[in-house]
């Protein structure tokens, strides 16, 4: 699934990013936009502006609902990605519904925001036959 992310005219949440998002250059995120994504399996989801986004972009992922939000992952210049562009992953449950949020870490900009899931298939049973002592 891919999502335009323009955000020059967006505004800055009033959600702060907490300490642990800070990977070298502070937990600024502003000018973001917000987006819903449900799962349609159980796996893990991965976000990225990674090479499609024209600016250095910030990534967060949040369970919960609006005001009893809980962070559950967040990214800020992923290595091997160009031009600050970012990409992370989380699990996520089928049918849950995670918001995600793409802005800048200085400024705004216009890219791609790419979800894709990774289905968890269960292994099979070794054992296919029971048998009774």
């Amino acid at each position: 699934m891919f999502r335009t992310v323009v955000t020059p005219r967006a505004t800055n949440s009033p959600v702060a990013l907490p300490s642990s998002c800070n990977e070298g250059s502070g937990v600024d995120l502003v000018q973001d936009v917000w987006f819903t994504y449900t799962a349609d399996a159980n796996g893990t989801a991965t976000v990225s502006t990674c090479g499609q986004a024209f600016y250095d972009t910030r990534l967060a992922a949040y369970a919960g609902t609006c005001g009893a939000l809980t962070l559950i992952a967040c990214d800020d210049d992923t290595a091997g990605c160009g031009g600050g562009t970012s990409t992370m992953s989380f699990t996520v449950q089928n049918g849950e519904s995670y918001l995600i949020r793409a802005g800048g870490r200085t400024g705004s900009g216009a890219g791609f925001l790419s979800i894709a899931l990774e289905e968890f298939v269960p292994p099979e049973s070794i054992f296919t036959e029971y048998a009774y002592f």
